[in-house]
Formats: C-alpha cells, structure tokens, sequence
C-alpha cells in the first residue's frame, strides 16, 4: 500500500464516520505521511498516525479558524 491509498483511505474512513471535509483531510494526510516515511513495503503504524491527526487538527484550527 503506497501514501497515496493510505490519504484515501484515511479520508473515506473519517468522510463514512460522518466527520467533517477538514476532519477528514486530516486523517487523509495523517494516514499517508508516516506511510511515506516507513521503508520499502512496510505499512504505517497507528500510532504515528493518531499523533499526526492531532497535531495537523491542532495546527489547522489554530491558522485557519472555522
């Protein structure tokens, strides 16, 4: 599984939760970015996408308020 399926995947899972576009974006790229920074086909590991959903929310709420 490559970023890009791991962005979508992450999208599609917070879009059918009933979560908000931004919510979603989130996770997306929280999902893809430590998926990118594991080595050859190694998938991510949940935990370093739970961090990045909270810290890309955080950062995304505080520079551009709702």
């Amino acid at each position: 599984m490559a970023a890009g399926d791991s962005f979508l995947a992450g999208l599609v899972l917070r879009i059918a939760d009933g979560r908000d576009l931004q919510s979603a974006f989130c996770m997306g790229v929280a999902a893809g970015a430590p998926t990118a920074m594991t080595e050859a086909t190694q998938l991510c590991h949940s935990a370093d996408v739970e961090r990045l959903e909270v810290e890309l929310a955080r950062t995304i709420t505080e520079t551009c308020p709702p």
